[in-house]
Order: C-alpha cells, then structure tokens, then sequence
C-alpha cells in the first residue's frame, strides 16, 4: 500500500512538474516566437535581439523579416529606429542593400551614432554581376569596423537590381533558407556567450 500511495504521489509531482515547465515556457513566448519551427529556447527572452534595416528594392526588407522571424524579433525599417532604444538590446543585426561596396547612407549614420552593442551581426543584399561578391565583401566589412569588434556574423545574398536587371528570382527560397541558418547560428553563438 506504500508502494502504490508513493508511487501515486510521484507520478502527481510529475505530472506538475511537467505541465507548470510547459505552461511557463509557453507563456513567455512571443507569437512571432511560437511560430518559429525548430530553434524555440527559453533563452531566447534573455537574448533580446532587433533587426534594423535599410532596403530599396524590398529585397533586404524580405531578409531582415526573414531573419527577425527566426530571431523571435521585430525587424525595423531604419527610418524607424530612432523610436527603438538600441541600448535595450545585446543583439543588433543591420542590414544594407549594397551600394558601390558601401552600405546606404541611412546605414552608414546610423552605424556612426551606434553604440557598440553586446553582439552584432551585419548582412547585404547585392545585384551587380561578376564583380558584386566583392563588392558585398567591402560592404561587410566596412559595417563589421564600425561595430568594433562585436560582430559575430555576416550573411550576404543576390538581390533583384532593377537597374541591371540581374537576379530576377532573387532573394528566392534558397536564399531564404541560408538567412534561416544565419540567424540560428547567431542564436546560437550569442547564448554561448552568455
């Protein structure tokens, strides 16, 4: 009879135990969080990621959504975020159409008046052909400078150029999937960290 009413008392706790952990972690989920397939963590709260981009054309806006998404996060057009205290987040990722290996003006300002954050990362979209991964490359690195030294990522991809008309089916799914992966592994890297 000990047996059964121990037995009966820990299969309770248990059963507590495992509703109230599934009831708390998903009460501090965002929906933008609870939609996300595959890299939910608890930690994710913790991380307090924002996305700030410039776009042209849509195609770095449609990279920034992306990469918000599967940070849980907002991703902020860069006419909006002075409304944003940057200060706030330990996780800051910009991203630029690239411009004559230069990120956008708006990007530039914004990266001289940034402090640097915890952790930062910094991704382009690039329609020039031949020459345009170089150019994406000098567009990384002069954004990488300007976060002295917290960058820990950078992502680069085909964007449609509606001057030159390359890229027409860029960004597409693929390019999607590589923006997935990017953002995870800054998840990852920056909870690593902490």
């Amino acid at each position: 009879m000990k047996k059964l009413s121990l037995l009966a008392v820990s299969l309770l706790v248990a059963t507590l135990l495992i509703v109230g952990c599934a009831s708390t972690k998903s009460a501090t989920l965002t929906p933008e969080q609870s939609a996300k397939t595959g890299s939910i963590t608890a930690t994710t709260e913790a991380l307090r990621p924002i996305v700030v981009y410039d776009s042209w054309s849509g195609n770095t806006k449609g990279i920034a959504e992306v990469i918000a998404h599967d940070l849980g996060c907002d991703a902020v057009f860069i006419d909006d975020a002075p409304h944003y205290d940057m200060s706030t987040y330990n996780l800051i990722v910009i991203g630029s159409p690239v411009h004559g290996g230069m990120p956008t003006k708006k990007i530039k300002q914004f990266l001289s008046q940034l402090n640097p954050p915890r952790h930062s990362a910094v991704f382009v979209t690039y329609g020039a052909p031949g020459f345009g991964p170089l150019l994406a490359k000098m567009c990384l690195s002069y954004m990488e400078g300007k976060l002295q030294d917290t960058c820990i990522g950078r992502f680069k991809c085909h964007g449609f150029h509606h001057i030159l008309k390359t890229y027409p089916d860029h960004p597409n799914a693929d390019d999607a999937k590589e923006a997935i992966s990017f953002a995870s592994d800054l998840e990852t890297k920056c909870l690593e960290r902490f």
